[in-house]
């Protein structure tokens, strides 16, 4: 008997939306949409207090998370399940007060990712082992036992939070009067970069260490003149990488190696939490974000985003089993993520957002590939002035999907 509902379960179609409500409203859209999921953020920011210096350890202090409590109970009594997406694209006041050191900053020197948001916006480097294991690495750990031990009957899925803009697009880019600058240029990540070099250019496992040999290795595939390993550093701007040696291919070797190194970045987060994670929950129950490009030719990032999604389905499908799109660019280049991740055994999910218009896409994107669930941003649309009209959208796709489920 287990086996068959663990067998349903893994077959079932998701239908989430991002948000939460009273208990009334909740009930009324599970039965008015037919939905079976409620999204909702968990902020790190929220919920982390202090992380103090204790010899070598940290000594991290968390909030009470009774309003946390109060959400989850509410989602409980509605009948409903929940995405549990734990946030830490916004940092904690005590974290830039104490640790500014440890947050991705360009080569101006600048911590602040997006100059067009409604508030700060850093990020903390993931090059910091201290803040990876330590501080955020303590934080997923709380979350993780605390949901396991309290709301594992009503959790369907937890996102770690990396992955999506905040951790992989928003420190490549700008807007349109921004340079495209590249956020590598903290002690961590400048430390991170010439430890990576020093690997890629031994020619030998005995060939160890800074030595000034390698150096002009470097420098002649790379078209660079650095004197020494202290002056060693990233492609400062896009704008930058042209000057340097360009190969046969007509590619920037210095570039297309960088590039290699800050997808492991960004990539080692993943695994780590995940492996946190999975002290409490199997993989089955993770699901991730994985950006591609805007279509916005507005936006400097349509130029910057999502340069590795291949890469990332490759190497996560060991600590993911599901993986989250947002159908913000042509739906025929969506597409083919979508085949590639289905073909490398994830579940695959839509995220459309009302107020962008990508829900209008989410038709034509449906029809041509399989689909395991929607989980629409935000509740509100589905219950604002034109929340019938959503809703109705809302009903169309999950009787679509759930005709197709039946046929396969």
């Amino acid at each position: 008997m287990i086996l068959i509902l663990l067998h349903i379960n893994i077959l079932s179609a998701v239908y989430s939306i991002a948000g939460s409500d009273s208990i009334e409203n909740m009930k009324f859209l599970i039965k008015e949409t037919k939905i079976t999921t409620f999204q909702i953020d968990v902020p790190w920011r929220d919920y982390h207090l202090n992380s103090i210096s204790s010899g070598d350890k940290m000594e991290n202090t968390f909030a009470s998370l009774d309003p946390l409590k109060k959400t989850l109970d509410n989602i409980r009594k509605s009948g409903g399940k929940v995405i549990i997406q734990l946030s830490v694209h916004y940092i904690p006041e005590w974290f830039l007060k104490d640790h500014k050191d440890k947050l991705l900053r360009n080569y101006r020197g600048s911590f602040e990712i997006q100059s067009e948001d409604f508030e700060e916006h850093y990020i903390p480097s993931p090059y910091s082992d201290l803040v990876k294991y330590q501080i955020i690495g303590a934080w997923y750990d709380y979350m993780g036992r605390f949901f396991k031990e309290n709301y594992s009957d009503i959790i369907e899925y937890i996102n770690p939070g990396i992955l999506e803009e905040g951790q992989m697009s928003y420190p490549w880019s700008g807007y349109d009067g921004d340079e495209l600058v590249f956020w590598s240029f903290d002690s961590y990540a400048l430390e991170g970069y010439r430890s990576y070099l020093e690997r890629i250019f031994s020619l030998n496992k005995d060939d160890k260490g800074r030595t000034l040999k390698k150096l002009k290795r470097i420098n002649k595939k790379y078209g660079t003149f650095f004197l020494t390993w202290n002056e060693v550093r990233p492609p400062q701007t896009f704008e930058e990488v042209r000057y340097y040696k360009i190969d046969k291919k007509g590619n920037s070797p210095y570039f297309i190696e960088f590039l290699e190194f800050y997808a492991e970045g960004p990539l080692s987060l993943a695994k780590l939490y995940s492996e946190i994670l999975q002290q409490y929950f199997p993989k089955e129950k993770l699901i991730i974000k994985i950006p591609h490009w805007h279509r916005s030719l507005k936006n400097k990032r349509t130029f910057t985003e999502g340069r590795f999604t291949n890469y990332y389905i490759e190497n996560l499908k060991d600590y993911y089993k599901n993986i989250i799109f947002l159908p913000v660019q042509d739906p025929d280049d969506l597409v083919k993520y979508i085949n590639y991740a289905k073909n490398n055994n994830y579940k695959v999910f839509l995220e459309p957002t009302i107020k962008v218009g990508d829900w209008k896409e989410v038709d034509d994107i449906i029809r041509k590939v399989d689909i395991d669930g929607i989980n629409i941003v935000n509740l509100s649309d589905l219950l604002g002035d034109n929340g019938k009209k959503y809703r109705k959208a809302y009903k169309k796709w999950i009787l679509f999907l759930d005709n197709n489920s039946d046929k396969k």
